[in-house]
C-alpha cells in the first residue's frame, strides 16, 4: 500500500511536507526536494530555509498563514512562488491541514505542494489573448 501511495504521487507530481512546532522540525518528501530544485543530501529543511526560497511576498503570506494556524488550529490553500537553486521560477499549489490534541494545542501541520507552473502560465496567455481578442456576441 506505501508503494501505490508513493507511486500515486510521483505520478501526481505532488510532494508532501509536515511540520511539529513544538520541536520545529520540518520533514519533507523526496518530490518536494526535486519540486524545489534541492538535493536532500545537502538542506535540511526548516521554516527560515523554506523562506529563503519563496518569493518576498509569498514568504510573509506563509509566516502569516503559519502564525494563523497555530493560533486557531485551521489549515489554508493557495499558490506560491519560488525561485529554485537553479534560477528557475515555479509556482506551486497546496493545501495544509492542521492536527490538534485533546487540548487544542497544534502539534502538527501536514500539507501538499504541486508544481502548477504550466497551468498557471496558460492562464496568463488566455487571459492576455481574451484581452486582446474580446468576443463578440
Amino acid at each position: 500500500m506505501q508503494k501505490r501511495l508513493v507511486d500515486a504521487q510521483r505520478l501526481a507530481r505532488v510532494g508532501f511536507w509536515s511540520y511539529r512546532p513544538q520541536t520545529d522540525t520540518l520533514e519533507w518528501s523526496d518530490l518536494l526536494y526535486e519540486l524545489y530544485g534541492l538535493d536532500p543530501k545537502s538542506f535540511a529543511p526548516t521554516l527560515e530555509g523554506l523562506f529563503a526560497l519563496l518569493d518576498p511576498v509569498d514568504a510573509e503570506q506563509m509566516r502569516a498563514r503559519i502564525d494563523r494556524a497555530l493560533a486557531t488550529g485551521q489549515g489554508w490553500q493557495g499558490d506560491l512562488r519560488i525561485q529554485r537553486v537553479d534560477g528557475e521560477e515555479r509556482a506551486l499549489q497546496g493545501n495544509a491541514e492542521v492536527e490538534c490534541d485533546e487540548d487544542g494545542n497544534v502539534v502538527l501541520i501536514r500539507g501538499i505542494r504541486q508544481d502548477v507552473t504550466e497551468l498557471r502560465r496558460s492562464e496568463q496567455l488566455l487571459r492576455e489573448a481574451e484581452e486582446q481578442f474580446p468576443r463578440f456576441v
